[in-house]
């Protein structure tokens, strides 16, 4: 008996072993990567490209990114390059929720000499003060941009019209379309009838239903009962949605156009963001579209290529999976990508976000063409995905010997940095994104780093620490004395007013190069004189085109006066007498004379005037009330006051200090004020007691800081 007690129990061992094993071995063939192939774990490591948790758009940069969208916040940074000495210093505060923006920027010649330049926004209104040459902010709103930009601030500009004439003839030649297309359908309808064919299918829903094809312009069609009408078409300028036609389809297929809608607006759709990558938010994905992503695409790549084409790989890198693939293999797999991207409504939408208007099924549709007739360059290209952890962490794309991209994430709980590498054979871009204090979310510094590497070396750093803040950020309204707004001047006064303050800012900068020791052609003019440069350019086009329309409209009134002179008499023209003429010439004189004398007066009196205009503009410009100016800064007194509003006190400080001929303030007590940057000793958690004091004439001209 005991005999066989100890053999069942030794089998049931064995049982419970063989069990073991195999429930190890379908968990390492469900849960781990055994007897995957390469092709299998390439397509694993890829698809997560998109994935949170696991691939490049972080989690925690989503949620960064979303808060800096929604939140008030505090910043600070640098911008420096190895070139020279030379730095660009900001600070600034952000008001998302009210959509208000203040900026200190230093153009830092030197650690003692600078050129301050102040930002503000507020609603969709921006501008720029330059204290070193003006009072006041100069600026424009976000709609009238695209005005501006045209050369003339008048919807009656050259520019204008002649966009708005293209636009017409685009819609134009849509609705030619759609009237060919039509007339086809009921042209077999017709036939249909005929031939005893037909269905109960209205005229109105197979229109509906046609596809319609216009260059440059978006045709859409949409079902929809409206008394009579079963649908409409609708016809859009696809670089500008407010250009469009609509028609009304009726059941038995007949299409009502209404009056072709034309409004040119400016295309800027500036959001009030600060330096950093794109907002990877828009296009986060959910799991739903994360299967369909991985169904659609995925499987149509693998679906054509040979387990042969992949290998493992183990460097110094790490482990990866790599994709060996004919360049002519991979035309033709994109090719079937963009066709079956050109229709997906999702990731169109998707890529619209971070691209605006460049990746549309329209944009698509023409790459494809273009793929088709492009001859591809003989060789091969790789593919390789690296894994750490079993997650996505580097992705390297090898083209021939010709370049190669590697891209690089690495991250933590607290931090995240990605790297981008360009090679090529003569030369290599690096960029570098670094991000850390993501899991409190309270304190986020970002480091940007560029290096161009060339027959030289640049480089390119910013740093900006971003502080979020529980409280409000109080960013004033532009006063109505401190902003000049370019769109309410005409075409000429802004030409002259952008003129001078360009030469203000050259001579400034050369001043200012001369105080630091450096060269007079620094970095900073470069920058000034290319963006005039540009404007000079754009404004030389827009005066060729309005000359060209005025040569236009002098020809026409010269034919129209020959036209005339041909139908006058020749006999008529001879009847001049020379009594005549001598009596003419005298008039001539005469009234030679007395234009010579009215002329002289009024140039006196347009004199004695423009000097009275020209004094009472100075004396407007050089008037800032009492009440006003000491506002800027008993705005921040208190006794509970926090750090963060503090800092936007000493932004005005400094804005005010950086006048030459205005009223100095002196700031006192626990912060001192030296030059024109913002203490690092505020302490935005902290809170102070402001008091401002006033001279003998009332205004402020000094305020006392104190932490309580």
């Amino acid at each position: 008996m005991k005999n066989n007690k100890s053999k069942k129990v030794f089998i049931f061992a064995i049982i419970v072993i063989v069990l073991i094993l195999i429930v190890g071995t379908v968990y390492a063939l469900v849960a781990t990567n055994m007897f995957k192939s390469n092709k299998d774990l390439f397509f694993k490591y890829a698809a997560q490209f998109f994935d949170n948790e696991k691939g490049f758009i972080d989690a925690k940069i989503v949620q960064y990114n979303d808060k800096k969208q929604n939140s008030a916040f505090e910043h600070q940074g640098v911008i420096s390059t190895n070139e020279n000495n030379e730095t660009i210093s900001f600070a600034g505060n952000v008001d998302n929720p009210n959509a208000k923006i203040e900026e200190l920027i230093n153009l830092n010649y030197s650690s003692s000499v600078n050129f301050p330049i102040m930002y503000k926004k507020v609603k969709t209104s921006h501008a720029l003060k330059f204290s070193d040459i003006s009072k006041r902010y100069f600026g424009i709103d976000e709609s009238e941009i695209g005005k501006l930009l045209s050369g003339n601030n008048s919807q009656d500009s050259v520019v204008n019209k002649a966009q708005e004439a293209k636009i017409k003839d685009l819609i134009a030649a849509a609705k030619d379309t759609i009237a060919i297309k039509v007339s086809e359908i009921q042209i077999q309808n017709y036939q249909n009838k005929i031939d005893n064919s037909s269905t109960e299918e209205s005229l109105g829903e197979k229109i509906l239903a046609e596809k319609y094809e216009a260059k440059d312009v978006d045709i859409s069609t949409e079902s929809n009962e409206n008394g009579d009408n079963i649908g409409s078409i609708t016809i859009k300028y696809e670089q500008n949605p407010n250009c469009y036609v609509v028609g009304n389809v009726s059941k038995d297929g007949k299409i009502k156009w209404e009056d072709i809608v034309v409004e040119i607006t400016s295309q800027n759709t500036d959001t009030t963001t600060t330096p950093g990558l794109p907002d990877f938010s828009n296009i986060a994905l959910t799991q739903a579209e994360k299967e369909k992503l991985q169904n659609t695409y995925f499987t149509a790549i693998k679906d054509n290529l040979d387990n042969s084409s992949f290998t493992k790989v183990t460097t110094t890198e790490g482990e990866g999976y790599s994709l060996e693939i004919s360049n002519e293999k991979i035309k033709e797999i994109l090719i079937k990508l963009l066709e079956t991207l050109k229709d997906d409504e999702l990731m169109l939408e998707k890529l619209k976000n971070i691209s605006g208007t460049l990746i549309t099924s329209k944009n698509i549709e023409q790459g494809i063409e273009n793929l088709n007739a492009q001859e591809v360059e003989e060789g091969n290209s790789t593919i390789t995905v690296y894994q750490s952890k079993d997650k996505l962490n580097k992705i390297q794309i090898q083209y021939n010997d010709e370049f190669k991209i590697t891209m690089e994430k690495t991250s933590s709980d607290n931090d995240v940095t990605y790297t981008i590498d360009f090679e090529n054979q003569s030369s290599s871009i690096n960029l570098k994104a670094s991000y850390s204090g993501l899991q409190a979310l309270e304190e986020v510094t970002e480091n940007y780093e560029i290096s161009i590497n060339a027959s030289e070396t640049y480089t390119f750093k910013i740093e900006n620490t971003v502080n979020f803040t529980n409280t409000d950020i109080n960013i004033s309204n532009f006063e109505t004395n401190e902003y000049i707004d370019f769109a309410s001047l005409s075409q000429e006064k802004a030409g002259k007013l952008y003129e001078a303050i360009v030469k203000a800012i050259i001579e400034t900068n050369t001043e200012k190069a001369e105080q630091a020791g450096v060269k007079e052609n620094n970095s900073f003019a470069t920058a000034i004189q290319s963006i005039n440069a540009g404007y000079n350019i754009q404004n030389q086009a827009m005066k060729a085109i309005e000359s060209s329309s005025d040569n236009m409209q002098k020809q026409i009134e010269e034919m129209k006066k020959m036209k005339e002179e041909a139908e006058t008499s020749l006999e008529k023209k001879q009847t001049t007498t020379e009594t005549e003429k001598n009596t003419q010439s005298e008039a001539n004189t005469n009234t030679t004379n007395t234009e010579t004398s009215t002329t002289t007066e009024n140039n006196n009196t347009n004199t004695e005037e423009q000097e009275t205009k020209s004094s009472t503009l100075v004396d407007g410009m050089e008037k800032v009330t009492k009440e006003s100016f000491n506002e800027k800064f008993k705005q921040y007194e208190g006794s509970n006051v926090k750090g963060q509003t503090v800092k936007s006190l000493i932004m005005q400080v400094i804005a005010n200090n950086m006048i030459d001929d205005g009223r100095k303030i002196e700031v006192t007590g626990d912060i001192a004020l030296t030059g024109t940057e913002v203490p690092d000793s505020i302490n935005s958690s902290k809170y102070y007691v402001v008091k401002c004091s006033t001279d003998s004439d009332g205004y402020v001209n000094k305020v006392d800081i104190k932490v309580k």
